[in-house]
């Protein structure tokens, strides 16, 4: 395999013949074509970085695009997965207090629960459209990509109305999964059943 070998601060070769790493069985191996060396690279080639340099190791990185890309796809899984959590009432709510708390508190729970996430979701769509706004109005670009941010930063006001609809269909499709009832009233059901 060929690689640039760093034996020293600027004493580097290419070596033709450098050892293929082992592959493990959750491993994989990719033939590099080309690669890049970064600002790290050249500080550490010239000895201004050398703390955490193991000379005799291979220097170089995948293209810059790869970690952006990764980025980008994280932001959107992200936003859409939180948004994603409110439907069909799958969000995670804290009930214990409720269940312990005052009898006018359970009456208006739901109503609170609600309030409080369309806000949230609210303040999403808000604030991510000022932010794509200004994305646009900047023509601010992705440095390794060079597509337009706002493709990115749309993800957020997108997620905001994708959880606005997801609280909603809780709500209007699932409110068995919403309501919070009175324990006893519940064990009474059980039993009734049972």
């Amino acid at each position: 395999m060929k690689a640039v070998v760093l034996y020293s601060p600027n004493d580097f070769k290419t070596v033709e013949d450098y050892p293929r790493p082992t592959v493990g069985p959750n491993d994989m191996l990719l033939e590099m074509k080309r690669t890049a060396i970064c600002g790290t690279d050249i500080r550490i080639l010239e000895g201004k970085k050398t703390k955490s340099v193991r000379y005799g190791h291979v220097i170089g990185h995948p293209f810059p695009w790869t970690e952006e890309t990764s980025r980008y796809l994280f932001l959107w899984m992200m936003f859409v997965a939180l948004a994603s959590g409110f439907n069909q009432a799958e969000s995670s709510r804290v009930t214990l207090l409720l269940q312990v708390g005052p009898k006018w508190l359970k009456k208006f729970s739901e109503i609170l629960y609600a309030v409080i996430v369309v806000a949230f979701f609210g303040f999403m769509i808000i604030w991510g459209i000022e932010v794509v706004r200004q994305q646009i109005m900047m023509n601010e670009m992705g440095t390794a990509l060079a597509i337009p941010m706002w493709v990115i930063g749309i993800c957020q006001p997108i997620a905001g109305v994708l959880g606005i609809i997801g609280v909603a269909e809780s709500f209007i499709e699932h409110h068995e999964k919403v309501a919070i009832g009175d324990k006893e009233t519940e064990k009474q059901k059980v039993l009734e059943q049972g």
